[in-house]
């Protein structure tokens, strides 16, 4: 209810504490049928086991229309406190989200300064070819003159890198009701200054369930438009011409107008127009894809396995014998000089390709044998290449007279085999008598 809430008049969300632990972040992208987004979680660097949870904490994330994902480019950068995309339009423009440590012991202090550190060096990497917007829970009032070590590190980490923000109020009420707070900001570049529109603190959203008020920023940002239809309509455009001619027509019209009864005819704003265009265009597509018959397959030709100098001059021979032979009527006739140039060129050709077959047959030969003498892990390797990958398959097995298919029934045809090779027997054809002496007399050796 909440994102539908803020839905049309907001592009990008920057989140901070959503409680989900790392294989729940996937959950991010269910919140609304239109939205995407990654996310942070406590555990990234060790995930907790789903089956003994405890209540979830801390987070941070970034969400954001599903219409700009092609532009959105997510960052692995910082720690689990620091979330970051780049948004890819006209200039590039860095995106954080952040949740720094609350007030307590000192090891959340330590945890403090260096989240501070970690977007300083963010700061400092991305200044020269990205603007940059920060916001998220600081768990600190920038703009108050509190004299304490962490509001003095954070600010000075704003001094330092030329960022700054407004004060919008009061951004956090207690859970009792007791207490109030300016602790949540979005922080720009004093250069990216002119492009802020406005900025504002959203007291008044109805879904709102959460302590914090959200705080909202209007920019001036340019993404080409034709860009952008171009990548949202890139997987429903078709890639050729449509075969009016093979189309019925009737049953193109009849899905056309039943598929324009679920339009909707009142458009508020210029998203909505966007995603209109969109979905008449896919309507169109998918309409005449239906009716029209099933296209043939083109068989290709295989490529060639091999490639040398003498198979590349080869194909050129017999392309230019072939293009001769084609454009001086295609004779038939045996005893034509093209026709029989471009018979020598084809089967100069395939020669080429017989010899460089089994140059390459006889140079695996040769590095079996070789890796047999030094090098066993290899041969075992080129033996396994060479075999393919039904060398280890059996689909028939004849022991006799008897033909084994299945599995089970191959393994009894070895048992026979090997039991049979084990037995005395007598074979009608073997010659057992024993010869004399003088009876070899007249053997011939």
């Amino acid at each position: 209810m909440f994102f539908d809430e803020l839905f049309k008049s907001t592009d990008i969300f920057l989140i901070q504490e959503h409680w989900l632990f790392n294989f729940q972040l996937n959950l991010l992208n269910e919140l609304h049928q239109n939205i995407c987004g990654i996310g942070k979680a406590v555990d990234d660097k060790d995930p907790i086991n789903p089956t003994n949870l405890p209540r979830g904490y801390g987070g941070t994330g970034i969400l954001w229309r599903k219409d700009l994902d092609n532009f959105i480019n997510p960052l692995d950068i910082g720690n689990d406190r620091i979330c970051c995309v780049e948004l890819l339009g006209s200039s590039k423009l860095l995106l954080v989200s952040v949740y720094l440590p609350c007030k307590g012991t000192p090891s959340d202090s330590l945890e403090f300064y260096n989240c501070i550190d970690q977007l300083h060096e963010i700061v400092q990497s991305y200044s020269d070819s990205h603007s940059i917007i920060i916001g998220g829970d600081f768990n600190e009032n920038i703009l108050s003159k509190i004299d304490t070590r962490r509001n003095k590190y954070l600010v000075d980490f704003l001094n330092e890198n030329s960022l700054y923000t407004e004060e919008n109020g009061i951004t956090f009420v207690n859970c009792s009701g007791k207490g109030t707070s300016t602790i949540d900001f979005l922080l720009f570049k004093q250069d990216f200054k002119e492009n802020v529109i406005s900025m504002e603190t959203m007291d008044n959203v109805a879904t709102n369930v959460s302590d914090h008020f959200p705080v909202k920023a209007k920019v001036k940002y340019i993404i080409n438009a034709k860009e952008k239809l171009k990548c949202s309509n890139s997987n429903i455009l078709p890639s050729g011409k449509t075969p009016w001619k093979k189309i019925d027509k009737d049953a193109y019209k009849t899905l056309v107008e039943n598929g324009l009864d679920n339009f909707s005819s009142s458009l508020e704003n210029k998203y909505e127009v966007d995603i209109a265009f969109q979905n008449m265009n896919s309507l169109l597509f998918n309409s005449a894809k239906s009716c029209c018959p099933t296209p043939r397959k083109r068989y290709r030709k295989p490529k060639l396995k091999v490639m040398n100098e003498d198979i590349s001059g080869a194909i050129a021979m017999k392309k230019k014998a072939f293009y001769q032979w084609k454009i001086n009527g295609r004779s038939e006739d045996p005893r034509n000089e093209l026709y029989i140039q471009k018979k020598e060129t084809t089967y100069n050709l395939r020669k080429h390709c017989r010899k460089a077959v089994a140059m390459n047959r006889i140079d695996e030969r040769e590095k079996i044998m070789e890796a047999n003498i030094k090098n066993k892990n290899s041969f075992y390797r080129l033996i396994k290449k060479q075999r393919g990958r039904l060398s280890n398959h059996i689909d028939e097995l004849s022991v006799g007279d008897t033909v084994y298919s299945t599995e089970n029934n191959i393994l009894s045809g070895w048992k026979h085999h090997f039991e049979n090779l084990t037995k005395n027997s007598i074979h009608e054809h073997f010659d057992n008598k024993i010869p004399t002496k003088g009876s070899n007399k007249n053997i011939l050796i």
